[in-house]
């Protein structure tokens, strides 16, 4: 069987935000009702050259959809001009487990996971979507605002980073046209009258505090690698519902928590499944723990799309 090898141009080229939307709805059901295969993530440190290799494999039963993730992170790499992540998906025939494509996998991360945002908004926000809060300025954050003006058609896209200018610079990409999008000084500033807030930083102290975010409003968190849940401050995290994409994964991130007491609600699979009602809290926070189901399905359907157009 050849081998396709799709670019990053390939790969944009394949995505729209509804199909993937609706993928990353359909990943998330079937991590819920567990017909994905999904094995913990393989750390393999690379001893000496501080870096590490990351294997996230899983098999859709639904999609008959088989691959597997391989993520790279060396730190030294911005000296050599190079990307410290590298992010490379493998799609397999789920019959033959013949390798069908190998693509450029930083985009399908950073497309998915803001198609997985927006999924867990559909379900567990009912307010107006009047108002959208960015907290950072990195790729995360502008498919965050891309995925999210495109569902929800905000009037209004705030953006927070700690570096000012890069926040302007985000602002000026997305072209919003009539919508407005302000550059704010301050966390608090743009987070203070927000529907959603998208957190995509990697800061290890808290950047969002309970006081700044008003009843009803939804949360993304997406950032900060290290420790998922240093973005937001722990009064927010005890006044809120905290969804998850996979419980298994939460149980390890939120280990901490768990022992405070701060205890994840439960899957939002469970809700796009209809086995659960959206929780009754001032508050809710969507945990993007990153799923391999995600990257699998994101990747076939990339490749379906890419068969069609060649």
């Amino acid at each position: 069987m050849p081998v396709d090898h799709l670019t990053e141009s390939d790969v944009l080229k394949c995505l729209k935000w509804d199909q993937l939307i609706a993928k990353m709805e359909s990943a998330l059901g079937q991590l819920a009702d567990r017909t994905a295969v999904q094995p913990v993530k393989l750390v393999t440190p690379v001893p000496g050259k501080d870096g590490v290799l990351l294997t996230m494999p899983a098999y859709s039963r639904t999609n008959n959809a088989l691959g597997c993730k391989i993520v790279t992170s060396f730190s030294k790499n911005k000296e050599k001009n190079l990307p410290s992540v590298i992010g490379t998906v493998m799609l397999l025939d789920g019959d033959t487990g013949q390798v069908k494509a190998i693509m450029e996998g930083n985009t399908i991360t950073a497309w998915r996971t803001a198609a997985a945002s927006v999924a867990s908004t559909i379900h567990l926000h009912e307010g107006k979507k009047g108002t959208l809060c960015i907290l950072g300025a990195g790729v995360q954050a502008k498919s965050h605002a891309q995925a999210m003006q495109h569902a929800f058609n905000f009037s209004k896209v705030k953006i927070w980073n700690r570096t000012q200018s890069k926040a302007v610079k985000l602002c000026q990409e997305l072209n919003l046209g009539n919508v407005m999008c302000v550059v704010c000084d301050s966390a608090r500033e743009a987070a203070q009258d927000a529907d959603v807030i998208c957190t995509t930083t990697g800061a290890d102290k808290p950047i969002l505090e309970s006081e700044w975010v008003k009843n009803g409003a939804h949360i993304c968190a997406v950032g900060a690698n290290r420790s998922h849940h240093s973005e937001i401050s722990v009064p927010l995290h005890r006044r809120a519902a905290i969804v998850v994409d996979s419980m298994d994964t939460a149980k390890e991130e939120f280990a901490d928590f768990i022992q405070q007491g701060i205890r994840p609600w439960g899957e939002v699979g469970d809700l796009i499944n209809g086995r659960k009602s959206k929780p009754n809290a001032e508050v809710t926070i969507f945990y993007s723990l990153g799923m391999a189901i995600e990257d699998v399905l994101s990747a076939q359907l990339i490749y379906e799309n890419y068969k069609k157009s060649s």
